[in-house]
């Protein structure tokens, strides 16, 4: 980013809303470029933001990280682990489930949990503003999305990833690239376990079908999304 785009060291921010205290320029974030921002000072989960359906029949709200809240954030990376979790996320935590980093993962805790990842991953602080009339995202501001798959686990959340799969995914569009990854990576590549139905949901849920994916791997981009 700071090299071959340019990008000025002091726009960018690390985060974890959840786990901000911890946050320090020791490992794993040694070797950052000088005035990159290491974050612990947003205030954490302090700000309600409009989730969509179907959490709450998309009539609530859930406490999100300030600054993506309030629409100051002009571009959201996600890097996220490929790593297993729980059945009720689709038996793995990678992009999407990185946003419990950025809204409060307290209702993933609960009944619905499965509603509510998919819906704070239809939110306008994540996914940027909407057009009301046709859904269409207007200017996306989640423009990339890797999951590091370097190292990955079967099993999770604790513990350290322990198998050297030397993989690195990309794409647009989390919920697609959650998908793809978790069918033809996770699925058919490693024979790692998922849940298919939940799974599904994470094209459904936005309106696509698995079918729509390209079969050279390419991710839908945000900018097709419908709501």
């Amino acid at each position: 980013l700071t090299d071959q785009i340019g990008v000025r060291p002091a726009n960018i921010h690390i985060y974890d809303a959840t786990h901000g205290q911890g946050l320090a320029r020791a490992t794993p974030f040694r070797g950052l470029p000088e005035g990159v921002r290491i974050e612990d000072a947003w205030g954490g989960h302090d700000t309600p933001a409009p989730v969509a359906g179907p959490w709450r029949e998309g009539k609530g709200s859930a406490q999100c990280l300030g600054p993506l809240a309030r629409g100051e954030v002009d571009i959201l990376l996600n890097v996220a682990l490929c790593k297993g979790h729980g059945a009720g996320f689709g038996g793995f935590t990678m992009a999407c489930k990185n946003h419990f980093g950025t809204f409060t993962p307290a209702h993933g805790h609960q009944v619905g949990a499965t509603d509510y990842l998919l819906s704070i991953n239809k939110s306008e602080a994540i996914l940027g503003p909407t057009d009301r009339r046709s859904g269409r995202v207007l200017f996306p501001r989640q423009q990339l999305c890797l999951i590091d798959a370097l190292w990955s686990s079967r099993g999770g959340p604790s513990g350290h990833p322990e198998t050297q799969s030397n993989r690195l995914f990309m794409g647009t569009f989390g919920p697609a690239l959650d998908y793809q990854v978790a069918t033809r990576f996770r699925r058919d590549t490693m024979h790692w376990p998922i849940n298919q139905r939940v799974t599904e949901r994470f094209l459904t849920e936005f309106g696509f079908k698995a079918d729509d994916l390209p079969e050279d791997g390419r991710i839908i981009d945000a900018m097709k999304y419908t709501s």
